[in-house]
């Protein structure tokens, strides 16, 4: 069973107003073929998988709560100059624990705010895709693995969170930061929210020159490879620390 909405336009407008789709079983979805468009102050919730397809189009100025899994084939974003979008990735408590989320799709999906609260150990986020934050990403409980796999025929990963001009991350800590790449785009100076093994271990950079200008993040521990290939010490180096290592590039 699917919850369809196929070549019409559904506008969620008015302030306070909510709508919530229900999931009975893990086989439903909620699959956008047309466009929906949530204003500031609208609420919607969905227990079923999230389907953007292709050609399809979601605008969120207000607040979606995404249940279960996530995907974006079409176009999903804000409008612009517009602060008050936020997206919520969580389990819905009254169906218990159900693992991690998968966040896909093949177009770059773009948020203001964006919540993390998933209380599922190691691994409550599985990220493939393009995530692009212009706001705030508040991890509340989850650590979200993206996932470097490169793309046949590309340089692109699979997973990318991309932290843009003036974005954010907060309440970062050991139960929920980002494991794998996380790209900083904007002059200013930002502190990653990284880690690896369920340890937070940030990477702070300085305020660079341009706003075009970006840099990717990745923290490694037990990566007895990386020290293999590169054991040479020089300079006022006199000693490798061989658990762990940060990668700016």
């Amino acid at each position: 069973m699917k919850k369809i909405y196929s070549n019409r336009v559904l506008f969620l407008s008015l302030i306070g107003a909510s709508s919530a789709v229900n999931a009975q079983s893990s086989n439903e979805s909620f699959v956008n073929q047309g466009q929906i468009s949530v204003a500031s102050g609208g609420v919607v919730s969905t227990l079923y998988d999230f389907d953007n397809q292709a050609g399809a189009k979601l605008s969120n100025d207000g607040t979606v709560y995404y249940y279960r899994d996530f995907n974006n084939d079409g176009y999903y974003s804000f409008t612009t100059n517009r602060k008050t979008g936020k997206a919520v990735f969580t389990r819905y408590a009254g169906e218990g624990e159900l693992g991690a989320q998968l966040i896909s799709g093949s177009e770059m999906s773009e948020f203001h705010d964006v919540e993390l609260n998933n209380a599922t150990k190691k691994k409550a986020f599985d990220l493939k895709n393009n995530m692009e934050v212009y706001g705030t990403v508040d991890f509340q409980d989850g650590i979200i693995k993206v996932d470097p796999t490169v793309l046949p025929g590309e340089k692109l990963s699979q997973g990318m969170l991309s932290f843009q001009q003036g974005a954010k991350a907060i309440n970062v800590k050991d139960a929920s930061h980002a494991e794998g790449l996380v790209e900083k785009i904007g002059n200013e100076s930002f502190q990653y929210p990284k880690g690896d093994q369920e340890k937070y271990r940030y990477a702070r950079i300085s305020a660079p020159e341009l706003k075009t200008d970006g840099f990717v993040g990745e923290y490694r521990t037990e990566d007895a490879a990386f020290f293999k290939a590169r054991p040479t010490i020089a300079g006022v180096i006199k000693e490798l620390n061989t658990s762990e290592y940060w990668l700016i590039d």
